[in-house]
């Protein structure tokens, strides 16, 4: 693994492990397409939260804070997508994104 993927996996790790301080948090998950296919190398960011689309095209980012949030689909850095979300205890699926 190269210094900046390493890099990037520890500042989401260390991003999505912090505790809300803002009332209740809940997981978010879904999954993430381009063109039918898994869109892998992308990144989701919703409740200043962020997670990797794996190679199944699924994400999960826990502990984001209820409410009105934005979400937000990025390749490498560009953001490709974004999306209005009500998130809702005791978790929030977003139905399929098709880029």
């Amino acid at each position: 693994m190269n210094k900046k993927r390493a890099l990037t996996l520890l500042v989401v790790f260390l991003l999505t492990s912090r505790m809300s301080a803002f009332g209740p948090a809940v997981q978010v998950s879904g999954e993430v397409f381009y063109q039918n296919k898994p869109a892998v190398n992308y990144t989701v960011s919703v409740g200043g939260k962020f997670a990797f689309v794996d190679v199944k095209g699924r994400f999960r980012i826990l502990d984001v804070p209820t409410g009105a949030q934005t979400l937000q689909v990025f390749q490498d850095r560009r953001k490709i997508r974004e999306l209005s979300v009500t998130v809702r205890a005791p978790g929030t699926t977003i139905p399929r994104i098709n880029l």
